[in-house]
């Protein structure tokens, strides 16, 4: 009953070192051609493997991955190429996901090392004016809630090959998630 309200959804891109930006510059594009009243990432801009816990330490895999310093300089040539498409009186969100979240994970587990790597992400984000997002809270505009990964009760987030019915059936209010890169659309 209220205003229409025009959102531009970006989900998963998970820019990592040798990853063409190419398509957050054509999705800039496309916030320039339309015009919507806010754009909202629902997490997983970056990749983070430098952060994963799954290669087991010293394994081959684990050799492979970039250093955090690669992967945050290709964040910002990430959020840099879809800046300079833009226009900068859009609003921008970014509900973090569960690989923005390896950041405060790996501080955790080793601060001496890792300490300031959620600073170092969340102060990239800032540069290029996107407002940040706790991962797993939910973030309202107008009645609907963006989130990566709805949680449940648990704290655990809600899984399975028919997630989007749980998802429904417990929500209570319209619901946008990526993490799965499964397009759905869906009335429970």
């Amino acid at each position: 009953d209220g205003p229409i309200v025009r959102v531009l959804g970006i989900g998963d891109v998970h820019c990592k070192p040798g990853r063409t930006h190419e398509p957050v510059m054509l999705a800039g594009r496309h916030a320039a051609a339309t015009k919507p009243d806010r754009v909202i990432a629902i997490g997983d801009w970056a990749s983070l493997d430098s952060c994963s816990f799954h290669p087991a330490k010293g394994s081959a895999k684990d050799s492979e991955r970039p250093a955090f310093h690669e992967e945050l300089a290709a964040l910002e040539d990430s959020l840099g190429a879809f800046s300079s498409e833009c226009p900068e009186d859009i609003p921008l969100d970014i509900t973090l996901g569960n690989h923005e979240h390896r950041a405060w994970r790996m501080a955790n587990a080793d601060p001496r090392v890792a300490g300031d790597f959620p600073l170092r992400l969340e102060q990239a984000f800032a540069r290029y004016r996107w407002k940040t997002h706790e991962y797993g809270k939910w973030l309202y505009r107008h009645g609907v809630g963006f989130v990566h990964v709805p949680l449940n009760a648990m704290g655990r987030e809600y899984g399975g090959k028919n997630s989007e019915n749980t998802i429904g059936n417990d929500a209570t209010h319209s619901v946008v998630w990526g993490h799965d890169h499964r397009y759905r659309h869906k009335t429970v």
